[in-house]
C-alpha cells in the first residue's frame, strides 16, 4: 500500500488468489498491476522471495516512461482507490501519512522521468513531508530535478546517456545471458 512498486514479471500467484481477487482492473490503463496485487494481498498470503526473479527493463519505448505523466496521474488515483475501498480504507488510516509519501514519492520519479522536473519537485516535498525517511532515500532523483529548474540541461542529456547503459550487476551465475544486464564492470 505504500507505493513500493512490485516488478511485474516477477509476480507469481496462485489462480485462485487471482479468481479471488479478480482479475485486473481495465479502468486503470497504468497501476492496474499494482491494484491488482493490492487486492491479492487483502485476499491471501504473500511471501517475498528474496532472490533475482526477474529484472525490469527501463527504455525510451517502455510504457512507465514514454508515459510517466499518465503514471503520476494514477498513482493519485489509485490512492484515492484505496481511502475508499472498504477493504483498504482502515489500513490507509492507520498508514494514512506513509502511503501519501510513497505515493507521491512515485509521482515525482514518473514526473522527473517524463521530464517535468517542477511538478516533480512538487510531488518530491510532498513525500518529504510525509514520510521524509524514505523520500530522503531518493534525495539524487531531487536534486536532479531541482538542478534541472536552474538551467542545467546538459544533466538531461548525460542521464539519457547514463540510463541507456546497462547497469553493472554483481555476479550472480542465475543473471547470465539476461538481456539489459551486464555482469562485467565497465573499464
Amino acid at each position: 500500500m505504500r507505493f513500493r512498486i512490485i516488478c511485474q514479471p516477477a509476480v507469481f500467484m496462485r489462480r485462485v488468489a487471482l479468481e479471488q481477487a479478480g482479475y485486473l482492473d481495465e479502468t486503470f490503463h497504468f497501476m492496474l498491476d499494482h491494484q491488482l496485487w493490492l487486492r491479492i494481498a487483502g485476499n491471501s498470503k504473500i511471501l517475498n522471495i528474496p532472490s533475482f526473479l526477474a529484472a525490469a527493463r527501463h527504455h525510451p519505448a517502455a510504457k512507465n516512461v514514454s508515459q510517466s505523466a499518465g503514471f503520476a496521474a494514477e498513482t493519485y488515483r489509485a490512492v484515492d482507490w484505496l481511502q475508499t475501498d472498504p477493504a483498504f480504507a482502515p489500513h490507509f488510516a492507520v498508514d494514512r501519512r506513509r502511503i501519501l509519501g510513497g505515493a507521491n514519492r512515485l509521482a515525482g520519479r514518473y514526473l522527473l522521468d517524463g521530464g517535468q522536473p517542477s511538478p516533480a519537485l512538487k510531488a518530491y516535498g510532498k513525500a518529504l513531508y510525509y514520510w521524509p525517511s524514505y523520500a530522503l532515500k531518493h534525495w539524487g532523483r531531487m536534486a536532479f530535478a531541482f538542478a534541472n529548474l536552474l538551467g542545467f540541461r546538459r544533466l538531461e542529456t548525460w542521464k539519457a546517456e547514463r540510463s541507456a547503459q546497462t547497469r553493472f550487476m554483481p555476479d550472480d551465475p542465475r543473471l547470465k545471458h539476461w538481456p539489459g544486464i551486464n555482469l562485467t564492470p565497465d573499464t
